[in-house]
């Protein structure tokens, strides 16, 4: 009985976002455009794709514009532009990183997780031991902070967090989580969804005399390519960020990669819907939410 209340809770959150379509909640002002690389420090920079190359073959293509809808919610207000783009949106491309990274340590990566991903995308039959997690994670972690330059992107990472992944290729283990799930609906481009939040301790927002967000620190974030939906959430806050759990009717869909468990992760999973994939891209969002209007009252 209250697995099929959270499934209707969740189908009508899927009706309200369809008002909108293709949601990128995202602060305002739009990140300057970078001289120098975010990693390295060199210069000139290039574009860097947000999504390979190699991967388009595996994802559904075709439209020739998209619109994007940013998103800064407020306890009392939602602040929203709308921006229009024209090509396909998996051709995304940001200019942030210079020739020695793209070609160099980037290139490395992703030339080691291109066959991990390929039948997680394509949804073949695979196993994915901890070594291969551990580099899908830093893969993720990569094209997050890629995206953090795009426009009307926030910047969450710190440059540490980026130097420890240009010379470690690695993220921390307190402060990141990220999970992977078979996505089995029909709305991937939806998914798209990247949700940036301040979180501070007590002692300094009592101090504060704005309640509004001059930065952010940090992020949940989903991704949908071809059958592979991926989700990660980062803060300093590393007791939350340990202690943060889906609802159990979507949990037991998901499969962690980073902390490492030292398990293996048998692929494919069981699917999720195209409610249950917005449920989990919005689970970090409604908890910020209700913790900020349970502060407020």
């Amino acid at each position: 009985m209250r697995h099929a209340r959270f499934l209707r809770d969740v189908e009508k959150s899927l009706r309200e976002f369809d008002r909108t379509r293709g949601v990128f909640p995202s602060p305002y002002p739009t990140p300057k455009q970078r001289a120098t690389c975010i990693f390295c420090g060199g210069s000139p920079v290039n574009r860097e794709h947000m999504w390979p190359q190699w991967a388009h073959g595996y994802i559904p293509k075709g439209k020739r514009k998209w619109r994007a809808l940013h998103l800064r919610e407020g306890i009392d207000r939602t602040d929203f532009i709308i921006t229009n783009h024209g090509g396909d949106p998996h051709d995304f491309q940001v200019r942030c990183v210079d020739e020695r990274c793209n070609n160099g340590w980037m290139r490395d990566l992703e030339n080691r997780v291109k066959p991990i991903l390929r039948p997680l995308i394509t949804g073949k039959e695979t196993r994915l031991v901890e070594a291969d997690q551990e580099a899908v994670a830093a893969w993720i972690a990569l094209k997050a902070m890629v995206q953090e330059y795009a426009p009307h992107s926030a910047v969450i990472s710190h440059h540490k967090q980026r130097k420890r992944l240009f010379e470690k290729q690695q993220i921390s283990r307190k402060s990141w989580r990220v999970w992977i799930g078979r996505y089995a609906g029909n709305r991937p481009d939806e998914l798209w969804i990247t949700t940036p939040a301040l979180l501070l301790p007590d002692r300094i927002v009592r101090r504060k005399k704005s309640r509004a967000a001059t930065y952010y620190n940090s992020q949940a974030a989903t991704y949908v390519l071809g059958e592979l939906l991926i989700h990660l959430l980062r803060s300093p806050d590393t007791l939350g960020v340990r202690l943060f759990q889906f609802h159990p009717a979507v949990r037991w869909k998901l499969r962690p990669i980073w902390p490492p468990t030292g398990l293996s992760i048998v692929w494919p999973t069981a699917g999720l819907s195209a409610a249950e994939g917005l449920f989990v891209a919005r689970a970090f969002r409604n908890e910020v939410q209700r913790t900020a209007k349970a502060v407020m009252t």
